[in-house]
């Protein structure tokens, strides 16, 4: 499958790919299945991790209370959402990663 070689041609041996399907897992089940269609590289050929470890930390910076935090990370979760035109589709849900992403780096700076 074409997707399957443009993934292992453009993402390094090793490297990390960052998801918000269920904990990595479901995004990895899935790119296993993909691959299971078009390459023998494979899922192993990357790892993939939700994507709350890297936004999550840069609201802990602005927010102590854990509570709060995720209450907040939620919202910008709304806010991202309504950035992007459309729901659930791998275009739309990578642009709406990068948006949440963005909100939370500039919230994480302005303090």
């Amino acid at each position: 499958m074409a997707i399957c070689d443009h993934m292992v041609d453009s993402i390094s041996s090793g490297e990390i790919i960052y998801a918000d399907g269920g904990g990595g897992i479901f995004d990895e089940n899935w790119i296993n299945v993909v691959f299971k269609q078009g390459s023998d590289a494979g899922v192993s050929h990357f790892t993939v991790v939700h994507s709350n470890t890297i936004l999550i930390p840069l609201l802990e910076k602005i927010e102590n209370d854990p509570r709060k935090r995720w209450k907040l990370y939620e919202d910008l979760k709304v806010e991202a959402r309504k950035m992007v035109d459309g729901q659930h589709r791998a275009k739309v849900d990578v642009e709406y990663l990068i948006e949440l992403w963005k909100l939370c780096l500039i919230m994480s700076q302005n303090i």
